[in-house]
Order: structure tokens, then C-alpha cells, then sequence
């Protein structure tokens, strides 16, 4: 496909695709800014929420913050969230079709077991 020089604002639909840009011809100084801050999202303590748009650009991104509900203990044979720092004293049983999440560390006491039932999950981060 020869190349043209465009002499209008506006270019036609479909008129720049791979077969017209020349390997390494778009540099990031030559890229439209976003409304994306620059940095890093997510972390031991935040979830990253990206949001983009059909042309694959970021139009957002932001932190949430992990949230575990305070008293959402798992505890002998109940069905719940391990919190932070989880001293474990007692048995416990991840029951099926339910999960379990730590955020490290656990100190399970001696003589104590931790089951995950089948169809069931803990994970631990």
C-alpha cells in the first residue's frame, strides 16, 4: 500500500493500519495523553481497577482498598474469611462450595488441622 500524505484533520475509517505504519515509527511522545495517572496500581494491601475502552486504552485506573469485614473469622467448622495475622487454636474445616482467604501470616497451634473440604479453596497471600 503506497503512502499519502494526509492534507485533512480527519483521516478515513480504517485508513491507518499495520501495513501503513512504519516498525518503532510511534514513540511514546508521539501518543495522546490519557486520563491514567502514571504510576503503579495495586499492592499487598490495594486491588487495581483498570477500566478500557474498545480501542484498548486505559481510560481509568484507581486502588481499592482489600477489605475484610471485621469478625468474618473462620472458626472451627464455620464458613468465613481468615483475617490477617491469623492465629489458628482450634481445628478448622473449609466446608465445600465455600472459600477461605488469609493474608499472611497463619500460625496454625500444634495438634491443629486446617481441612479444605473438596470444591473448596483457601488461599493464602
Amino acid at each position: 500500500m503506497p503512502l499519502t500524505k494526509v492534507t485533512s484533520g480527519v483521516l478515513a475509517a480504517n485508513a491507518v493500519n499495520s501495513d501503513v505504519i512504519v516498525d518503532f515509527s510511534i514513540t511514546g511522545n508521539k501518543l495522546a495523553n490519557t486520563a491514567v495517572t502514571t504510576g503503579t496500581y495495586g499492592g499487598a494491601s490495594q486491588i487495581p481497577v483498570v477500566v478500557v475502552d474498545q480501542q484498548g486504552r486505559l481510560t481509568s485506573a484507581s486502588n481499592v482498598a482489600v477489605s475484610i469485614p471485621s469478625g468474618a473469622y473462620l472458626t472451627g467448622s464455620n464458613n468465613g474469611i481468615l483475617t490477617t495475622n491469623t492465629s489458628i487454636t482450634g481445628n478448622v474445616t473449609i466446608s465445600p462450595n465455600t472459600g477461605g482467604l488469609t493474608i499472611g501470616p497463619v500460625v496454625i497451634s500444634a495438634n491443629q488441622t486446617v481441612t479444605v473440604s473438596a470444591n473448596a479453596r483457601w488461599v493464602v497471600l
